[in-house]
């Protein structure tokens, strides 16, 4: 059964398992402030529905993902206070989608900048066309990725690439985006829905308590290497004495594929 929901340039759909979240602002998916809000609400909404185990984000059109924010719309006549206020609310809903226990993966054509970037750097998975190109241009606007995104990019390309692509404010290929890190893969246009539809595929074949102490590791262990052992132990006991994994490993030894409930 789809279910959709329509937002202000936002469209939510869900397909049993699988949500997909399309910002609906073409031609370039500017991310307008009511935009962003309704992000917001539609992330808290995947976060408590436990029929959800992958999300899917992407850009209406194949002319952008997300160029980011509206210029028009920054709060310059407020000052510090709207500044403030700007850069905290878009660092709660990126950690919020970074934190979601689905898998989530960023679908991404055409142009992927400034506020672009940083939103699909979060998702656990990016993939990407031939044709996408990304950047982070704030700079020569007299600002920088401050919604997380300078973390985020050195965490995962590095402290020299990041601060080349940060401080300059260049664009680069997708080629060179995967290269770097910034993307786990890049394909030819016409198979990018193909290729996201394997990955699902395989991503609901996968025990789902398994996925989510795996996304946990990972992203807690990015920030502290200490805690994200510890918290390996955690996930592992709660893991070890669920039905797939049992399943897991009885299938194995019986040399047949395993039936997974995700329990």
């Amino acid at each position: 059964m789809i279910k959709e929901l329509f937002g202000l340039g936002v469209k939510y759909e869900q397909n049993q398992s699988v949500a997909t979240i399309v910002i609906d602002n073409p031609p370039l998916n500017i991310l307008d402030e009511a935009i962003r809000v309704e992000l917001m609400g539609l992330f808290e909404k995947v976060r408590d529905n436990g029929e959800v185990r992958v999300l899917i984000l992407k850009g209406k059109g194949s002319k952008a993902f997300s160029v980011g924010s509206n210029l028009r719309e920054f709060p310059l006549d407020r000052g510090v206070a709207g500044g403030r206020a700007k850069v905290v609310f878009e660092q709660k809903l990126h950690d919020l989608l970074e934190s979601l226990p689905q898998v989530t993966i960023a679908v991404l054509r055409g142009y992927v900048l400034g506020g672009g970037c940083e939103l699909m750097m979060p998702c656990d998975l990016r993939i990407a066309s031939e044709g996408a190109v990304f950047g982070f241009p704030e700079v020569k606007v007299g600002g920088f990725p401050c919604s997380g995104g300078t973390q985020r990019l050195l965490r995962l390309i590095g402290v020299s690439k990041a601060k080349e692509l940060l401080l300059l404010g260049n664009q680069i290929t997708a080629k060179e985006a995967e290269r770097l890190g910034l993307v786990n893969k890049v394909v030819p246009e016409e198979c990018l829905d193909q290729e996201v539809s394997l990955w699902v595929e395989q991503l609901l074949n996968l025990p789902w308590q398994s996925l989510k102490a795996i996304k946990r590791c990972v992203n807690e262990g990015a920030l502290n290497p200490t805690r994200g052992q510890a918290l390996e132990v955690e996930e592992y006991e709660k893991v070890f004495i669920t039905r797939d994994m049992r399943e897991g490993i009885n299938a194995f030894l019986e040399k047949r594929p395993p039936k997974y409930l995700h329990y």
